[in-house]
């Protein structure tokens, strides 16, 4: 009989952590609108990473992350991979887009400098797109207010295997 109470107990106890959203890989309440998942990175260290999205969300990376800031060049892949596998937050834009449409994703990522990186991106599919460990969010402007809620949500986020370690000391691209 004690067995059966601690198996409903536990049954009971999974079902509310299910229902109220908790498993930030679940597609709950806790999401942006409009941010697609791309869940199952792996997060290894690797010397010449792949990936299957532009700009990535995750997945294995080089050794040494990329310091976070605000680039005029486009920077290496597998460098901020790293970044977001500790809590970064990554805005890419069309290499096309207008002073005033990245001056504003300047701004917006001097709330959290630390944590955000802006860079130029060619061959994107969008003017702009966010990505955090795992999630992605295309735009086409830098005026959607999702991006502010995307950075509010997703830096230092519970799906980021690293959040919180720092962005600073790594390397930083010139061109």
């Amino acid at each position: 009989m004690r067995l059966h109470r601690f198996a409903a107990t536990a049954l009971v106890s999974m079902l509310v952590l299910a229902a109220c959203g908790d498993d930030p890989d679940d597609g709950g309440a806790d999401e942006v609108e409009g941010v697609v998942i791309e869940s199952g990175q792996t997060n290894g260290h690797v010397d010449d990473p792949t990936y299957d999205s532009d700009p990535p969300s995750g997945g294995d990376h080089i050794e040494v992350w990329l310091d976070c800031g605000v680039y005029g060049v486009a920077v290496p892949n597998g460098n901020a991979v790293h970044s977001l596998e500790h809590g970064a937050v990554w805005f890419a834009y069309d290499p096309d887009l207008d002073a005033d449409q990245v001056e504003t994703l300047v701004d917006l990522a001097q709330t959290r400098s630390d944590r955000v990186i802006v860079s130029p991106y060619p061959g994107l599919g969008s003017p702009v797109v966010a990505v955090a460990w795992e999630r992605r969010l295309e735009t086409d402007s830098a005026d959607d207010p999702r991006l502010q809620e995307f950075l509010d949500t997703y830096v230092n986020g519970d799906a980021a295997p690293e959040p919180a370690v720092t962005c600073a000391g790594g390397v930083t691209p010139t061109g």
